[in-house]
């Protein structure tokens, strides 16, 4: 019997700590707040330059290290698109997905 398919899930919600870095800026979020799937993160209260490069940090059980760069920042968040992403980094977005998606979600 085949898994739950987890890319049927559009976007996953998390609270976790987050490292950005960009060449003017280090940052650690301790406790951020977002969603992601493969392809990008929005996350919410940072405020990054539009058109920056950005290597960003996932830091739960599970994490990821992904480059992106900064689409689009406002007073609500800053909304990032990954780059050039692995098998290997895909696959450790699949385990995120996987660790902050509700079990029950995954069962249906």
């Amino acid at each position: 019997m085949e898994g739950p398919s987890l890319h049927r899930l559009l976007r996953t919600q998390f609270h976790c700590p987050v490292e950005l870095h960009t060449s003017d800026l280090d940052k650690r979020c301790d406790c951020a707040v977002g969603n992601f799937d493969q392809h990008g993160m929005f996350l919410m209260a940072e405020q990054l330059p539009v058109g920056a490069v950005v290597h960003v940090k996932i830091c739960a059980h599970h994490a990821a290290e992904l480059d992106g760069l900064v689409r689009f920042s406002g007073a609500n968040g800053t909304s990032i698109t990954f780059s050039k992403v692995t098998p290997a980094q895909h696959h450790e977005i699949d385990e995120l997905i996987e660790e902050f998606t509700p079990g029950e979600i995954l069962a249906s």
